[in-house]
Protein backbone atom coordinates (compact mmCIF):
# COMPACT_ATOMS: atom_id res chain seq x y z
CA UNK A 1 0.00 0.00 0.00
CA UNK A 2 2.95 2.44 0.90
CA UNK A 3 4.21 1.86 -3.11
CA UNK A 4 1.10 2.41 -4.03
CA UNK A 5 0.66 5.59 -2.32
CA UNK A 6 4.25 7.01 -3.14
CA UNK A 7 3.27 6.58 -6.71
CA UNK A 8 0.28 8.69 -6.27
CA UNK A 9 2.12 11.33 -4.37
CA UNK A 10 5.13 11.20 -7.21
CA UNK A 11 2.86 10.79 -10.40
CA UNK A 12 0.07 13.58 -9.12
CA UNK A 13 3.32 16.04 -8.29
CA UNK A 14 1.10 16.02 -4.78
CA UNK A 15 3.54 16.96 -2.30
CA UNK A 16 6.67 19.90 -3.35
CA UNK A 17 9.48 18.27 -1.21
CA UNK A 18 10.39 20.55 2.30
CA UNK A 19 6.42 21.43 2.45
CA UNK A 20 4.29 21.74 5.84
CA UNK A 21 1.39 19.44 5.64
CA UNK A 22 -1.26 19.54 8.21
CA UNK A 23 -3.22 15.84 8.48
CA UNK A 24 -6.35 16.07 9.25
CA UNK A 25 -6.60 13.27 11.37
CA UNK A 26 -9.94 12.08 12.98
CA UNK A 27 -8.65 8.67 14.96
CA UNK A 28 -10.24 6.62 12.38
CA UNK A 29 -8.09 4.14 10.11
CA UNK A 30 -8.12 6.21 7.32
CA UNK A 31 -6.78 8.92 9.20
CA UNK A 32 -4.32 7.02 11.44
CA UNK A 33 -2.49 5.55 8.55
CA UNK A 34 -2.24 8.77 6.90
CA UNK A 35 -0.54 9.78 9.34
CA UNK A 36 1.94 7.03 9.43
CA UNK A 37 2.62 7.08 5.62
CA UNK A 38 3.15 11.00 5.49
CA UNK A 39 5.54 10.69 8.69
CA UNK A 40 7.18 8.05 6.66
CA UNK A 41 7.77 10.37 4.00
CA UNK A 42 8.71 13.21 5.24
CA UNK A 43 10.65 11.78 8.52
CA UNK A 44 8.15 13.89 10.62
CA UNK A 45 9.58 16.96 9.59
CA UNK A 46 7.29 19.99 8.78
CA UNK A 47 3.99 17.88 9.37
CA UNK A 48 0.92 19.31 11.70
CA UNK A 49 -1.53 16.92 13.48
CA UNK A 50 -5.19 18.90 12.76
CA UNK A 51 -8.01 17.62 14.95
CA UNK A 52 -11.43 19.52 15.07
CA UNK A 53 -13.76 18.16 17.49
CA UNK A 54 -17.24 18.59 16.69
CA UNK A 55 -19.06 17.70 19.71
CA UNK A 56 -21.29 15.93 17.76
CA UNK A 57 -21.11 12.06 19.39
CA UNK A 58 -20.48 13.54 23.53
CA UNK A 59 -17.86 11.60 25.03
CA UNK A 60 -17.02 9.56 22.12
CA UNK A 61 -15.84 12.89 20.38
CA UNK A 62 -13.66 13.76 23.14
CA UNK A 63 -12.19 10.55 23.25
CA UNK A 64 -11.17 10.80 19.91
CA UNK A 65 -9.70 14.02 20.61
CA UNK A 66 -7.34 12.64 23.26
CA UNK A 67 -6.39 9.91 21.28
CA UNK A 68 -5.24 11.85 18.25
CA UNK A 69 -3.33 14.25 20.62
CA UNK A 70 -1.50 11.45 22.31
CA UNK A 71 -0.67 9.50 18.90
CA UNK A 72 1.08 12.52 17.16
CA UNK A 73 2.67 13.69 21.05
CA UNK A 74 4.23 10.30 20.42
CA UNK A 75 5.65 10.70 16.83
CA UNK A 76 6.48 14.15 17.82
CA UNK A 77 3.91 16.00 15.66
CA UNK A 78 2.62 19.07 16.78
CA UNK A 79 -0.89 18.79 17.78
CA UNK A 80 -3.51 21.78 16.90
CA UNK A 81 -7.10 21.43 17.93
CA UNK A 82 -10.88 23.26 17.26
CA UNK A 83 -13.70 22.49 19.58
CA UNK A 84 -17.41 23.74 18.66
CA UNK A 85 -20.45 22.37 19.69
CA UNK A 86 -21.87 21.82 16.12
CA UNK A 87 -25.50 20.59 17.52
CA UNK A 88 -25.75 23.95 19.83
CA UNK A 89 -24.91 25.64 16.50
CA UNK A 90 -27.07 23.91 14.21
CA UNK A 91 -29.97 24.88 16.96
CA UNK A 92 -29.46 28.63 16.96
CA UNK A 93 -28.98 28.61 12.79
CA UNK A 94 -31.22 25.54 11.50
CA UNK A 95 -28.50 24.45 9.13
CA UNK A 96 -27.98 21.11 8.21
CA UNK A 97 -25.48 19.49 11.04
CA UNK A 98 -23.43 17.13 8.52
CA UNK A 99 -23.26 20.14 6.36
CA UNK A 100 -22.66 22.60 9.19
CA UNK A 101 -19.94 20.11 10.91
CA UNK A 102 -17.90 19.62 7.14
CA UNK A 103 -17.88 23.89 6.71
CA UNK A 104 -16.57 24.25 10.31
CA UNK A 105 -13.91 21.75 9.53
CA UNK A 106 -12.95 23.08 6.57
CA UNK A 107 -13.04 26.71 7.64
CA UNK A 108 -10.24 25.64 10.68
CA UNK A 109 -8.12 24.14 8.11
CA UNK A 110 -8.07 27.21 5.56
CA UNK A 111 -7.72 29.63 9.55
CA UNK A 112 -4.77 27.02 10.45
CA UNK A 113 -2.79 26.71 7.11
CA UNK A 114 -3.44 30.42 6.95
CA UNK A 115 -1.68 30.49 10.80
CA UNK A 116 0.92 28.31 10.05
CA UNK A 117 1.76 28.60 6.29
CA UNK A 118 0.67 25.53 5.71
CA UNK A 119 1.05 24.41 2.15
CA UNK A 120 -1.26 21.65 2.07
CA UNK A 121 -3.63 19.94 3.94
CA UNK A 122 -3.78 16.11 3.85
CA UNK A 123 -7.34 14.54 3.95
CA UNK A 124 -7.56 10.49 4.13
CA UNK A 125 -10.64 10.26 1.46
CA UNK A 126 -9.83 6.41 -0.24
CA UNK A 127 -10.73 5.04 -3.17
CA UNK A 128 -14.37 3.62 -1.37
CA UNK A 129 -15.41 6.84 -0.50
CA UNK A 130 -15.26 8.25 -4.43
CA UNK A 131 -17.59 5.31 -5.01
CA UNK A 132 -20.08 5.81 -1.89
CA UNK A 133 -19.86 9.71 -2.48
CA UNK A 134 -20.87 9.09 -6.10
CA UNK A 135 -23.36 7.07 -5.56
CA UNK A 136 -24.85 9.27 -2.89
CA UNK A 137 -24.84 12.53 -5.35
CA UNK A 138 -26.38 9.99 -7.80
CA UNK A 139 -28.88 9.29 -6.00
CA UNK A 140 -29.75 12.98 -4.77
CA UNK A 141 -29.91 13.91 -8.43
CA UNK A 142 -26.48 16.25 -8.47
CA UNK A 143 -24.97 17.50 -11.21
CA UNK A 144 -21.37 17.33 -12.49
CA UNK A 145 -19.97 19.18 -9.45
CA UNK A 146 -21.53 16.52 -7.21
CA UNK A 147 -21.08 13.71 -8.87
CA UNK A 148 -17.10 14.75 -9.07
CA UNK A 149 -16.99 15.95 -5.98
CA UNK A 150 -14.24 13.72 -4.66
CA UNK A 151 -10.71 14.88 -6.18
CA UNK A 152 -7.39 14.38 -5.29
CA UNK A 153 -7.07 18.09 -4.90
CA UNK A 154 -9.80 20.33 -3.75
CA UNK A 155 -8.95 23.97 -3.67
CA UNK A 156 -7.36 25.94 -2.13
CA UNK A 157 -4.90 23.47 -0.51
CA UNK A 158 -6.73 20.23 -0.04
CA UNK A 159 -5.00 16.73 -1.27
CA UNK A 160 -6.18 13.21 -0.80
CA UNK A 161 -2.84 11.42 -0.83
CA UNK A 162 -5.30 8.01 -0.03
CA UNK A 163 -7.60 8.44 -3.16
CA UNK A 164 -5.98 5.58 -4.94
CA UNK A 165 -6.09 3.07 -2.09
CA UNK A 166 -9.40 0.89 -1.31
CA UNK A 167 -10.57 0.86 2.59
CA UNK A 168 -9.01 -2.84 2.56
CA UNK A 169 -5.55 -2.61 1.68
CA UNK A 170 -5.52 0.83 4.29
CA UNK A 171 -6.90 -1.86 7.15
CA UNK A 172 -4.57 -4.88 5.93
CA UNK A 173 -1.39 -1.67 5.82
CA UNK A 174 -3.28 -0.50 10.03
CA UNK A 175 -3.03 -4.47 10.71
CA UNK A 176 0.27 -4.96 9.39
CA UNK A 177 2.01 -1.94 11.15
CA UNK A 178 0.07 -2.18 14.23
CA UNK A 179 -1.53 0.68 13.94
CA UNK A 180 -4.04 1.87 16.43
CA UNK A 181 -7.06 3.62 15.57
CA UNK A 182 -10.85 4.52 17.26
CA UNK A 183 -13.97 3.28 15.73
CA UNK A 184 -17.23 5.30 15.00
CA UNK A 185 -19.77 3.62 17.03
CA UNK A 186 -22.21 5.15 14.10
CA UNK A 187 -20.14 3.37 11.42
CA UNK A 188 -22.68 0.42 11.25
CA UNK A 189 -25.99 1.69 12.01
CA UNK A 190 -27.71 1.03 8.37
CA UNK A 191 -30.05 4.34 9.01
CA UNK A 192 -27.46 6.27 7.65
CA UNK A 193 -27.43 6.20 3.61
CA UNK A 194 -24.18 6.18 3.74
CA UNK A 195 -23.58 3.30 5.58
CA UNK A 196 -26.22 1.25 3.28
CA UNK A 197 -24.36 2.08 0.51
CA UNK A 198 -21.47 1.11 1.78
CA UNK A 199 -22.54 -2.14 3.14
CA UNK A 200 -25.13 -3.12 1.17
CA UNK A 201 -25.23 -1.31 -2.20
CA UNK A 202 -21.51 -1.61 -2.99
CA UNK A 203 -20.76 -5.30 -2.76
CA UNK A 204 -23.80 -6.04 -5.04
CA UNK A 205 -22.61 -3.30 -7.59
CA UNK A 206 -19.08 -5.06 -7.46
CA UNK A 207 -20.50 -8.68 -8.16
CA UNK A 208 -21.89 -6.79 -11.17
CA UNK A 209 -18.02 -5.45 -12.12
CA UNK A 210 -15.54 -6.19 -10.15
CA UNK A 211 -13.90 -3.25 -11.18
CA UNK A 212 -16.44 -0.67 -9.82
CA UNK A 213 -13.88 1.24 -7.87
CA UNK A 214 -12.00 2.05 -11.23
CA UNK A 215 -14.89 2.91 -13.03
CA UNK A 216 -16.45 5.33 -10.68
CA UNK A 217 -13.10 6.70 -10.56
CA UNK A 218 -12.41 7.26 -14.79
CA UNK A 219 -16.04 8.59 -14.28
CA UNK A 220 -15.17 10.97 -11.83
CA UNK A 221 -12.02 12.30 -13.61
CA UNK A 222 -13.69 12.79 -17.02
CA UNK A 223 -16.75 14.61 -15.28
CA UNK A 224 -14.33 16.52 -13.28
CA UNK A 225 -12.30 17.85 -16.38
CA UNK A 226 -15.92 18.87 -17.74
CA UNK A 227 -16.85 20.78 -14.99
CA UNK A 228 -13.83 22.78 -14.17
CA UNK A 229 -14.38 24.08 -18.25
CA UNK A 230 -18.44 24.18 -17.29
CA UNK A 231 -17.44 26.15 -14.04
CA UNK A 232 -14.68 28.71 -16.18
CA UNK A 233 -17.53 29.78 -18.47
CA UNK A 234 -20.16 30.44 -15.63
CA UNK A 235 -17.69 32.48 -13.90
CA UNK A 236 -16.72 34.66 -16.88
CA UNK A 237 -20.64 35.15 -17.90
CA UNK A 238 -21.40 36.01 -13.73
CA UNK A 239 -19.05 38.79 -14.06
CA UNK A 240 -20.38 40.16 -17.31
CA UNK A 241 -24.17 40.03 -16.27
CA UNK A 242 -24.02 40.13 -12.32
CA UNK A 243 -23.55 42.45 -9.86
CA UNK A 244 -23.03 42.77 -6.00
CA UNK A 245 -24.87 45.10 -3.82
CA UNK A 246 -24.82 45.82 -0.34
CA UNK A 247 -27.85 42.94 0.24
CA UNK A 248 -27.22 40.25 -2.09
CA UNK A 249 -26.70 40.82 -6.32
CA UNK A 250 -28.47 41.71 -9.38
CA UNK A 251 -28.55 39.62 -12.49
CA UNK A 252 -29.44 41.31 -16.19
CA UNK A 253 -32.61 39.20 -17.37
CA UNK A 254 -32.01 39.31 -20.85
CA UNK A 255 -28.68 38.63 -20.74
CA UNK A 256 -29.23 36.01 -18.37
CA UNK A 257 -31.91 34.62 -20.96
CA UNK A 258 -29.44 34.57 -24.11
CA UNK A 259 -27.37 32.29 -22.64
CA UNK A 260 -27.93 28.56 -23.00
CA UNK A 261 -30.98 26.99 -20.30
CA UNK A 262 -27.85 24.94 -18.94
CA UNK A 263 -25.50 27.98 -18.61
CA UNK A 264 -28.54 29.68 -17.07
CA UNK A 265 -28.94 27.08 -14.23
CA UNK A 266 -25.35 27.57 -13.54
CA UNK A 267 -25.51 31.25 -13.08
CA UNK A 268 -28.05 30.91 -10.83
CA UNK A 269 -26.57 28.26 -8.37
CA UNK A 270 -23.29 30.39 -8.97
CA UNK A 271 -25.58 33.44 -7.55
CA UNK A 272 -27.23 31.78 -4.83
CA UNK A 273 -23.80 30.51 -3.43
CA UNK A 274 -22.76 33.97 -3.60
CA UNK A 275 -25.43 35.34 -1.71
CA UNK A 276 -26.22 32.13 0.60
CA UNK A 277 -23.07 31.10 1.25
CA UNK A 278 -23.93 27.46 0.44
CA UNK A 279 -25.84 25.14 -1.32
CA UNK A 280 -27.96 23.06 1.03
CA UNK A 281 -31.31 22.12 0.35
CA UNK A 282 -30.95 24.22 -3.28
CA UNK A 283 -32.07 21.65 -6.12
CA UNK A 284 -33.26 21.83 -9.41
CA UNK A 285 -36.71 22.64 -8.46
CA UNK A 286 -35.22 26.41 -7.28
CA UNK A 287 -33.52 26.86 -10.09
CA UNK A 288 -36.54 26.11 -12.22
CA UNK A 289 -38.54 28.40 -9.90
CA UNK A 290 -35.96 31.37 -10.57
CA UNK A 291 -35.90 30.72 -14.16
CA UNK A 292 -40.06 31.14 -14.04
CA UNK A 293 -39.59 34.73 -12.24
CA UNK A 294 -37.08 35.77 -15.30
CA UNK A 295 -39.35 34.86 -17.97
CA UNK A 296 -42.82 35.85 -16.86
CA UNK A 297 -41.15 38.93 -15.16
CA UNK A 298 -43.01 38.62 -11.98
CA UNK A 299 -42.25 42.05 -10.81
CA UNK A 300 -42.93 42.19 -6.76
CA UNK A 301 -43.17 38.07 -6.58
CA UNK A 302 -41.30 36.83 -3.89
CA UNK A 303 -39.28 33.37 -4.21
CA UNK A 304 -38.07 32.40 -0.78
CA UNK A 305 -35.15 30.35 -0.98
CA UNK A 306 -33.03 28.02 1.27
CA UNK A 307 -30.02 29.93 3.12
CA UNK A 308 -32.15 32.49 4.24
CA UNK A 309 -32.08 34.41 0.96
CA UNK A 310 -34.88 35.43 -1.57
CA UNK A 311 -35.22 35.87 -4.75
CA UNK A 312 -37.70 38.77 -6.66
CA UNK A 313 -37.57 40.92 -10.09
CA UNK A 314 -37.66 44.66 -10.56
CA UNK A 315 -36.47 46.75 -13.26
CA UNK A 316 -35.45 44.14 -15.88
CA UNK A 317 -33.31 42.43 -12.86
CA UNK A 318 -33.45 39.29 -11.11
CA UNK A 319 -32.52 39.93 -7.14
CA UNK A 320 -31.47 37.61 -5.07
CA UNK A 321 -31.11 39.07 -1.61
CA UNK A 322 -30.41 37.51 2.20
CA UNK A 323 -33.45 37.73 3.85
CA UNK A 324 -33.32 39.51 7.11
CA UNK A 325 -36.84 39.64 7.64
CA UNK A 326 -37.40 35.70 7.81
CA UNK A 327 -37.67 35.37 11.72
CA UNK A 328 -37.05 31.95 12.20
CA UNK A 329 -37.85 30.70 15.95
CA UNK A 330 -35.12 28.41 17.37
CA UNK A 331 -36.52 27.30 20.49
CA UNK A 332 -36.72 23.64 21.51
CA UNK A 333 -38.66 22.09 24.32
CA UNK A 334 -39.40 18.99 25.72
CA UNK A 335 -42.81 17.40 24.96
CA UNK A 336 -45.00 17.08 27.51
CA UNK A 337 -48.30 15.85 27.86
CA UNK A 338 -51.22 18.12 29.36
CA UNK A 339 -48.69 21.25 29.52
CA UNK A 340 -48.92 24.16 26.58
CA UNK A 341 -45.91 24.74 24.51
CA UNK A 342 -45.52 28.53 23.07
CA UNK A 343 -43.70 28.47 20.29
CA UNK A 344 -43.75 30.32 17.01
CA UNK A 345 -46.67 32.43 17.98
CA UNK A 346 -48.47 29.49 18.34
CA UNK A 347 -49.85 27.09 21.15
CA UNK A 348 -49.52 23.60 21.20
CA UNK A 349 -52.05 21.56 23.81
CA UNK A 350 -52.02 18.10 23.99
CA UNK A 351 -54.42 15.98 26.41
CA UNK A 352 -54.97 12.23 26.52
CA UNK A 353 -58.07 11.21 25.42
CA UNK A 354 -60.41 8.19 24.13
CA UNK A 355 -59.38 6.90 20.84
CA UNK A 356 -61.94 8.20 18.39
CA UNK A 357 -64.10 5.98 15.48
CA UNK A 358 -62.59 8.63 12.65
CA UNK A 359 -59.79 11.36 12.76
CA UNK A 360 -59.89 14.21 11.05
CA UNK A 361 -58.71 15.37 7.78
CA UNK A 362 -55.04 16.64 6.81
CA UNK A 363 -54.70 20.58 7.67
CA UNK A 364 -57.36 20.32 10.76
CA UNK A 365 -56.10 21.77 14.00
CA UNK A 366 -56.82 19.18 16.24
CA UNK A 367 -54.99 15.74 15.16
CA UNK A 368 -54.64 12.70 17.09
CA UNK A 369 -51.69 10.16 17.72
CA UNK A 370 -50.21 7.48 19.68
CA UNK A 371 -48.92 8.70 22.98
CA UNK A 372 -46.11 6.33 23.16
CA UNK A 373 -44.17 7.19 19.77
CA UNK A 374 -43.90 10.68 21.17
CA UNK A 375 -42.08 10.17 24.42
CA UNK A 376 -39.19 11.99 25.19
CA UNK A 377 -39.76 14.01 21.90
CA UNK A 378 -38.82 18.03 21.06
CA UNK A 379 -41.49 20.39 20.09
CA UNK A 380 -39.50 22.91 17.31
CA UNK A 381 -39.71 24.33 14.34
CA UNK A 382 -38.57 23.40 10.90
CA UNK A 383 -34.37 22.56 10.25
CA UNK A 384 -32.83 21.77 7.08
CA UNK A 385 -33.08 18.11 7.09
CA UNK A 386 -36.35 16.82 8.43
CA UNK A 387 -38.02 13.95 7.00
CA UNK A 388 -41.77 12.90 7.31
CA UNK A 389 -43.17 9.81 6.61
CA UNK A 390 -46.78 10.21 5.77
CA UNK A 391 -49.51 7.60 7.07
CA UNK A 392 -49.82 4.73 4.81
CA UNK A 393 -46.01 5.28 3.10
CA UNK A 394 -43.70 3.05 3.80
CA UNK A 395 -40.34 5.56 3.04
CA UNK A 396 -39.48 9.00 4.51
CA UNK A 397 -39.86 12.46 2.32
CA UNK A 398 -37.97 15.42 2.89
CA UNK A 399 -39.97 17.53 5.28
CA UNK A 400 -39.73 20.87 2.63
CA UNK A 401 -41.22 18.22 -0.48
CA UNK A 402 -44.46 17.81 1.76
CA UNK A 403 -45.22 20.98 2.85
CA UNK A 404 -44.44 22.00 -1.40
CA UNK A 405 -47.24 18.86 -2.15
CA UNK A 406 -49.37 20.24 0.43
CA UNK A 407 -48.88 23.55 -0.65
CA UNK A 408 -48.27 25.36 2.88
CA UNK A 409 -47.61 28.81 1.85
CA UNK A 410 -43.89 29.57 2.24
CA UNK A 411 -44.45 32.57 4.83
CA UNK A 412 -46.02 29.68 6.92
CA UNK A 413 -43.67 26.95 6.89
CA UNK A 414 -41.15 28.96 9.43
CA UNK A 415 -44.21 28.96 12.22
CA UNK A 416 -45.74 25.22 12.17
CA UNK A 417 -44.77 23.68 15.77
CA UNK A 418 -43.15 20.00 14.99
CA UNK A 419 -43.19 17.31 17.39
CA UNK A 420 -39.86 15.43 16.44
CA UNK A 421 -37.29 12.80 17.80
CA UNK A 422 -33.76 13.94 16.11
CA UNK A 423 -35.01 15.14 12.40
CA UNK A 424 -37.64 12.38 12.05
CA UNK A 425 -40.45 14.54 12.38
CA UNK A 426 -44.26 12.89 14.00
CA UNK A 427 -46.41 15.55 14.64
CA UNK A 428 -46.84 18.63 11.75
CA UNK A 429 -49.18 20.55 14.02
CA UNK A 430 -52.41 21.65 12.59
CA UNK A 431 -51.57 19.90 9.71
CA UNK A 432 -50.71 16.00 10.04
CA UNK A 433 -49.56 13.18 11.83
CA UNK A 434 -46.15 10.60 10.99
CA UNK A 435 -47.26 6.74 9.94
CA UNK A 436 -44.72 6.31 12.95
CA UNK A 437 -46.96 7.84 15.34
CA UNK A 438 -50.61 7.02 14.07
CA UNK A 439 -52.94 5.92 16.44
CA UNK A 440 -52.94 1.93 15.74
CA UNK A 441 -56.29 0.03 14.87
CA UNK A 442 -58.08 -0.94 18.23
CA UNK A 443 -56.16 1.25 20.30
CA UNK A 444 -58.10 2.68 23.17
CA UNK A 445 -56.24 5.90 23.82
CA UNK A 446 -54.93 8.40 22.10
CA UNK A 447 -53.42 12.03 22.43
CA UNK A 448 -55.66 14.89 21.12
CA UNK A 449 -53.07 17.61 19.71
CA UNK A 450 -53.97 21.00 19.06
CA UNK A 451 -52.89 23.92 17.25
CA UNK A 452 -53.76 27.35 18.27
CA UNK A 453 -52.82 31.02 17.66
CA UNK A 454 -51.14 32.49 21.01
CA UNK A 455 -53.66 34.92 22.99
Amino acid sequence: MYEKFLKTVNDEHLIVPGSRIGIAASGGVDSMVLMNVLYRLTGGKNLYCLHFEHGIRGWESVRDMEFVRENAKALGIPFICARMDIPERVMQTGENLEAAARRYRYAFFANISKKYNLQYVATAHHADDVVETFLLNLLRGSGMAGLSAMRIRREPNIIRPLINISREEIEQYAAENEISFVTDSTNDNLDYTRNFLRKEVVPKLKELNPNLTEAVRRTTTLLGEDEYSLFKIESQIFEEIASETQEGLEIDIDKLLSQHIGIQKRVIRHSVLKVAGSLVDFEMKHSNAILELANNRSVGKRFILPGKCYCTVGYGKLIIKRDNEIAVDNTEVDFEIDKEIRIAGKSLLSEVVTAPQSFPALHEAVQFADPLPLEGALVRTRRSGDLFKPVGMEGYKKLSDWFIDEKIPQDKRDLIPLVVKENRVLVIGGHAVSEDAKVQPGQQLALRIEVKEQE
